[in-house]
């Protein structure tokens, strides 16, 4: 299953893109939130929703 991000939740922090092993959380310039910009590759480990 893809994975998203809540927007309403997300701070803009940036933690999820510093842990994610992945490399595919990245803060959005315009919005700045956490966007998932390869939610197919994501290997769910929750590591960003733990960050």
């Amino acid at each position: 299953m893809p994975t998203f991000v809540y927007m309403t939740r997300c701070d803009g922090c940036g933690h999820c893109v510093d842990i994610c092993p992945s490399d595919i959380m990245h803060i959005d310039k315009i919005t700045r939130r956490a966007v998932n910009i390869e939610p197919n590759m994501c290997w769910e480990c929750y590591a960003c929703v733990k960050a």
